[in-house]
């Protein structure tokens, strides 16, 4: 137990390390235009207005200099921390080391809003640039609950630990409250709050309150709703501001009481508060206990950040999906294949047969050596279906996309729900029946076509492998595919599919910014981005940019479904 905890600080000093050093890169190896080239700055923007926002702080809208013009290709999204410089051209000054920062607000082709907490400086002449950044403080908050927990596993030969820590580490099993639903269930319709909610999510519900330790948006709601009505207080966490805005906007629609914390605000006695991880350690709430702790994608995070939250708590539920994508690692060697971790872990550590039993000490023993192990899957691991409810009703996909994950991925046990189940395109509003709108699957092979050759030389879509890390960047793209999938949205769009229904995604941010750059000025609301920026969002129609190798994997996999 004591053994795994240290690991997990090492590693996550490693990933800290790493971070300073790409800020080192930032600040002092790479010039704002140079940084601009690859997406991650702005330069010489013009403050068109400063407007108070949100409980007190200051709203400020920005556009490209000359008004006219559109923004460079950039990868500023919603969420994004950034920092505030004077005009890229001049010299650092003094107080270089004490740059205003903020968080986007929102973000068009012509401009920016950034919410901040102080104003721009009168001398900056209504000029500046905006670079994106991470925050120190999330690494220094992870080591400081690492290093808290580890605190109380060597007291006493871990004897002060609290029982939902002990759970965590694998030192007991959960247990569960046996009353029966009258006792558990608060609300009026069959003692539950939304009339909405399918079977899988009701019993997610009841898993998650009978159960004395541990629990998708929907779900969630409900699951707080019936917290706060035992008059329990409730910390609801996720790793990203979007995440936690999301569950802000569903409990604020349900009539949920709640705080946002990020902003300057009063905590109240009886509300939920929500944050994100690193905020559950700010001085608004620091020194507050919860009787539950609820983690939004949780598969997506890093455990030590998940410790945070965890050590104002007495009971915690996870939401999440350990088999979507991992937490994003910089510190580890990146010639590995970031899955070599599970390949280890089912040929050494995952019985064979079902009837064989988990040895919960060799898993907690093995996750601690790797950040890809999130604490969600590890959970899932060591106490499996005992503790986590499946949510098997989708009602994104039609049913024949749905087939492929359903399958690898999740043992068949999807179901798609009526109301999309066999819905197509062309049936939305105001959209012909064509080719493109009457399937819900199309595949364009480009294997065997010399147009369409995967490209990593140098070039404006691409960056050194040295900064690929800060950069957020990869070398790989495809000017050839990024043309196709023009002539792709165009059949869309002239079949009356709108344009803010349309999303292409790819693996590398290389061909992200080759796409934006041959759709940018015939369709601007298109949505362009990353595999990894788009999880968990929707979009009417999804073109996936994946290259020959990727696509031939795909194809292959979808060709066993026949």
């Amino acid at each position: 137990m004591e053994k795994s905890v240290q690991r997990q600080l090492v590693l996550i000093n490693k990933e800290f390390q790493c971070y300073l050093k790409e800020m080192k890169h930032l600040r002092k190896d790479e010039s704002p235009i140079g940084l601009q080239k690859v997406g991650i700055a702005l330069i010489n923007l013009r403050i068109i207005s400063q407007e108070n926002g949100f409980l007190d702080t200051i709203d400020v809208e920005l556009e490209a200099s000359i008004s006219s013009n559109r923004l460079p290709q950039n990868q500023f999204k919603v969420g994004d921390l950034v920092i505030f410089q004077a005009k890229a051209d001049e010299k650092k000054s003094k107080d270089d080391d004490n740059l205003l920062s903020g968080v986007v607000l929102k973000s068009n082709d012509y401009k920016i809003s950034i919410s901040t907490d102080d104003e721009i400086p009168y001398e900056w002449n209504n000029i500046c640039t905006i670079i994106k950044v991470s925050s120190d403080i999330t690494y220094t908050r992870m080591i400081q609950a690492l290093k808290k927990l580890l605190l109380k596993v060597q007291k006493n030969n871990g004897m002060s630990i609290e029982p939902l820590e002990s759970v965590l580490l694998g030192q007991s099993l959960p247990t569960f409250n046996t009353a029966d639903n009258s006792e558990i269930l608060s609300g009026d319709i069959d003692g539950f709050y939304s009339r909405n909610l399918n079977q899988s999510q009701m019993d997610a519900v009841k898993l998650a309150l009978s159960a004395k330790e541990t629990g998708k948006t929907h779900t969630i709601v409900e699951i707080i709703k019936q917290l706060e009505a035992k008059n329990l207080k409730v910390l609801v966490c996720g790793p990203s501001n979007i995440s936690v805005d999301n569950i802000a906007e569903k409990l604020i629609e349900n009539s949920v009481e709640c705080v946002r914390i990020g902003h300057p605000a009063k905590v109240l006695k009886s509300v939920s508060i929500l944050s994100t991880l690193s905020g559950a350690d700010s001085e608004k709430i620091k020194s507050l206990k919860f009787d539950v702790v609820v983690i939004d994608e949780a598969g997506q995070t890093l455990e030590a950040e998940c410790w945070i939250a965890i050590n104002k708590g007495e009971k915690l539920i996870l939401a999440g999906d350990h088999l979507q994508l991992p937490p994003t690692v910089k510190s580890q060697d990146a010639e590995n294949n970031q899955n070599d971790y599970r390949k280890d872990l089912l040929k050494h550590y995952i019985p064979e047969s079902k009837g064989e039993q988990i040895n919960i000490k060799k898993i907690e023993d093995f996750c601690s050596s790797t950040l890809y192990m999130t604490l969600f899957e590890r959970m899932m691991l060591m106490y499996g279906s005992s503790i986590s409810k499946m949510l098997t009703t989708q009602y994104r996909m039609n049913e024949e996309i749905m087939k492929f994950s359903s399958k690898h991925l999740y043992e068949n046990k999807l179901i798609a729900h009526q109301s999309n189940r066999s819905h197509l395109l062309s049936e939305n509003k105001g959209i012909e029946s064509t080719k493109e709108t009457s399937v819900p699957l199309i595949f364009i092979d480009t294997e065997y076509d010399s147009d369409y050759i995967e490209s990593s030389k140098s070039s404006d879509f691409s960056i050194g492998k040295d900064k690929q890390g800060l950069m957020g960047a990869s070398s790989k793209y495809n000017r050839g595919e990024a043309n196709l999938v023009a002539k792709h949205v165009k059949l869309l769009s002239e079949a009356g599919v709108p344009q803010s229904d349309i999303a292409v995604i790819s693996p590398y941010n290389a061909q992200v910014r080759a796409v934006k750059t041959v759709l940018h000025k015939e369709y601007p609301d298109i949505e362009v981005g990353s595999v990894d920026g788009f999880q968990g969002r929707e979009k009417d129609v999804s073109i996936g940019s994946m290259f020959v190798s990727a696509f031939k994997k795909v194809r292959e996999n979808f060709q066993h479904l026949k």
